[in-house]
């Protein structure tokens, strides 16, 4: 969805250690408190993991950590991505993937 489409949402479970900590990763405490449901924006990745957007900071989100706690994923098609012939810049055909998506969850 990054490399595609410049992001996407996700939604994540969160440790409470992650409010202060710079870079996301799994708790060395099975049973680390939890805080409950976080939304964040992907807008970037690399071998670490993924660049997030949260509480108006950038955060890095270990590719462990998504595995554990990331439990939805979104992917907003937005026209200002797409340019006037209807692709985006990775050459995707937003019609095409639209009428695919409606096909697979008909």
């Amino acid at each position: 969805a990054i490399h595609y489409f410049g992001g996407g949402l996700i939604g994540v479970q969160l440790p409470k250690e992650w409010f202060t900590a710079p870079v996301w990763s799994v708790p060395l405490d099975p049973k680390a408190p939890m805080a409950g449901g976080h939304g964040v924006a992907a807008v970037a990745y690399n071998r670490v993991g993924i660049k997030v957007i949260t509480w108006n900071e950038y955060r890095w989100l270990t590719w462990a950590a998504l595995a554990k706690f990331c439990d939805e994923a979104w992917l907003p098609l937005l026209p200002e991505w797409m340019g006037p012939d209807g692709l985006s810049p990775s050459a995707i055909d937003t019609a095409t993937l639209q009428a695919d998506l409606v096909a697979v969850t008909a």
